[in-house]
């Protein structure tokens, strides 16, 4: 496991974002906003970007203003000029960042601005496991885990957990940091039963998530008394009043990240080797039918296997969860 103590983790992850993530133009003007938390890594960035002939400028941005500064709403809009932004939970929620959030084959930010790099308002100790893993070594372990499955062959994905869950794939395609698929809609049936984490947090008793031709048919859990199993299922249930479609299993995705353990955050649990994770909703982006205004509600296992119905299972080399 990657220690985010210290200062050399802070090198090492700006090396990383610099070498694989993020290349601007020879003396190209980037723009670098930190919130506090990361301002020291802010400044291995810019240092690192003089270091490769870049023109940076590191912003502080000030925790007790009202909105984002001026200068930095300009920029936004300025496509010559190259962004960098590592988020505060104040940042996104409170400054105006979260109204320019797109998906786009990953979550970025909707800005002129080339190239941008946007951390996903992942907590430092997060950012800093994920950033420090080799990206040609996360590339191929799910390059060899997406020749290892079969076209469009029925999958079954099982779980030590008790997940057990047969669908047919579309296409199985690379995105950052996962392994992804939307199954076609009535094919998705089984178990899923959630022993790591929810889109709220880390879970403590297992939740189970029963689907049916491609549809959630019950949210069930040993402990029915469980603060985060109740609110999980508070909003799965809210969400299905909303529209039926909520509750189609829109993804399936296998995580192969090296350095991301599993910590709460959903963004780095379903980065996590050996996980699996379901979201529900709309499947549009991925080339399904089913429309909704929402794609979330989701939940990740640990300790998978994959394989196709007929073969025998294709170990993904998951550990188990105790290892995480």
């Amino acid at each position: 496991m990657v220690s985010t103590k210290g200062p050399g983790i802070l090198g090492q992850v700006a090396t990383v974002i610099l070498d694989s993530h993020f290349r601007p133009r020879a003396g190209q003007r980037v723009l670098v906003l930190a919130g506090e938390e990361k301002l020291d890594l802010g400044e291995r960035l810019r240092k690192g970007l003089v270091e490769r002939g870049s023109r940076p400028e590191l912003v502080i941005v000030d925790q007790a203003a009202e909105a984002l500064p001026p200068m930095c709403l300009e920029s936004f809009d300025c496509p010559t000029i190259g962004l960098m932004v590592l988020t505060s939970l104040k940042m996104w929620s409170e400054l105006g960042l979260s109204s320019r959030f797109r998906y786009e084959g990953g979550p970025t930010l909707s800005v002129a601005c080339q190239p941008v790099f946007f951390d996903e308002v992942l907590p430092l100790d997060s950012l800093l496991r994920i950033y420090s893993s080799d990206p040609k070594d996360d590339e191929r372990y799910l390059t060899n885990l997406k020749s290892r499955l079969q076209g469009g062959a029925p999958a079954r994905v099982t779980a030590q957990g008790g997940t057990d869950l047969t669908f047919l794939p579309r296409q199985w395609s690379l995105q950052g940091r996962e392994l992804l698929t939307s199954p076609v809609e009535a094919t998705v049936d089984g178990t899923i039963v959630a022993d790591a984490s929810v889109y709220l947090g880390s879970v403590r008793r297992p939740i189970t998530l029963t689907v049916e031709r491609g549809r959630l048919t019950d949210i069930a859990c040993p402990d029915l008394g469980d603060p985060l199993f109740q609110a999980y299922r508070e909003e799965m249930v809210d969400r299905f009043h909303l529209s039926p479609a909520d509750w189609q299993l829109a993804e399936v995705g296998f995580g192969g990240n090296g350095g991301a353990r599993l910590s709460g955050c959903i963004m780095e649990d379903e980065s996590v080797r050996g996980t699996c994770h379901f979201c529900l909703g709309d499947n549009t982006r991925y080339g399904g039918i089913n429309h909704s205004a929402w794609h979330g509600g989701t939940v990740v296992v640990g300790g998978v296997q994959v394989g196709a119905v007929r073969g025998s299972p294709l170990g993904t080399e998951c550990r188990d969860k105790s290892s995480y």
